[in-house]
């Protein structure tokens, strides 16, 4: 992923537009084939990269795959042509542009905050209906602008012959939330709606090495908070809000920035070998102390169904490199040597994603 200083688009090379960037390491021009050629190409709907135009109202994203041409028209206006539609940016107003991994639709105009939500979901909503809800918001682009930006990650990795490779995958700073950028609260769900979200953005969810593998990277290591179970209080909304809630005010207090990558405030729900037989159960991991110990070592006993304020989605691009050459995360993890790269597992992991209905998103709320 490239941060893009300022833009220039002008006609040279043949009567050819080129993008002109200036970036950290110098000045480079792009065709916008080659603008286009910056998408995992041999991978499908596995990706789906996205052009991401930064202004001071927040960020603004452009599907390439369904992106025709960009152009510049006079002095003031940057053009985008998708199909029939022709949308229309002053650069007067793009801070700067950004390619990234991961399109999301944009948060729409009068989008609920996060508060807001958290409120609308409290009992006596079911959480049925709350995680269809939940699963609706998010799929519309309703989440703060920094999930928008996946940090890049290098490590290095042994396979099953013991040979190190180097891993770079792109992931979320965050755990999934919904809200503005002023406003917004972690949203724990069921591996269902985790999956359908992931699915929908080409993400997938994590392996318990990778929860380490992220903790290891993370800029911000905070102090996990946990609560004593008193009845339900637990799986309830009140205690989602109050968890993020003090989450903050750590976050806050250490200097911490959003979109920085964060870890030690949630258990991931992540995909090993064991949901496959289990299929109506929850695999959760992590919830690493300062020490790089995790408090919650792999549990597969919860019910699918089963929800609590410590739970976190982390999504992870569905497209890898490694060694620089791009690789899926299923083909990985289903390969007889390279699934040890990205797994704990003895064995490849025969299906390293959850099942979910394909309906369960029609909530119309803002």
């Amino acid at each position: 992923m490239q941060r893009l200083i300022f833009i220039l688009l002008i006609g040279v090379l043949a009567g050819a537009q080129v993008m002109i960037v200036q970036t950290d390491v110098g000045e480079r021009q792009y065709s916008y084939d080659q603008i286009r050629q910056l998408r995992f190409r041999d991978n499908g709907s596995q990706t789906n990269p996205a052009l991401n135009i930064h202004t001071p109202a927040g960020i603004r994203q452009l599907r390439l795959a369904v992106t025709d041409s960009l152009t510049i028209v006079g002095d003031s206006l940057l053009v985008v042509y998708q199909d029939t539609l022709r949308l229309d940016f002053r650069l007067d107003e793009i801070d700067y542009l950004s390619f990234g991994p991961v399109y999301m639709p944009d948060r729409r105009a009068g989008a609920q905050t996060g508060s807001q939500f958290m409120n609308s979901v409290k009992l006596p909503v079911q959480p049925a209906t709350r995680e269809a809800r939940i699963r609706s918001q998010i799929l519309k682009g309703n989440v703060p602008d920094f999930f928008r930006r996946p940090v890049r990650l290098s490590s290095q990795f042994k396979d099953a012959n013991n040979v190190t490779h180097t891993v770079e995958y792109d992931v979320m700073p965050d755990y999934l939330a919904v809200g503005s950028n002023e406003d917004w609260c972690r949203v724990p769900m069921t591996p269902q709606v985790a999956q359908a979200i992931a699915d929908s953005f080409h993400c997938t969810l994590p392996t318990t090495k990778l929860v380490d593998d992220i903790w290891k990277h993370a800029v911000l290591k905070l102090d996990p908070i946990f609560y004593t179970p008193v009845g339900t209080e637990n799986n309830e909304v009140p205690k989602f809000i109050l968890h993020n809630r003090e989450i903050e005010a750590q976050r806050i207090a250490m200097g911490g920035m959003p979109g920085e990558l964060i870890a030690g405030i949630k258990k991931d729900v992540v995909i090993c070998n064991v949901i496959k037989d289990k299929s109506d159960y929850v695999a959760i991991y992590g919830w690493h102390y300062p020490s790089g110990s995790p408090i919650q070592s792999l549990y597969t006993r919860h019910t699918a169904d089963y929800v609590d304020y410590s739970h976190g989605i982390r999504l992870i691009g569905n497209i890898m490199k490694v060694d620089g050459v791009e690789m899926a995360v299923r083909e990985i993890l289903t390969d007889s040597v390279l699934f040890r790269l990205i797994s704990n597992e003895s064995a490849i992991m025969r299906q390293p994603y959850y099942i979910y209905s394909k309906s369960g998103d029609s909530d119309e709320s803002n």
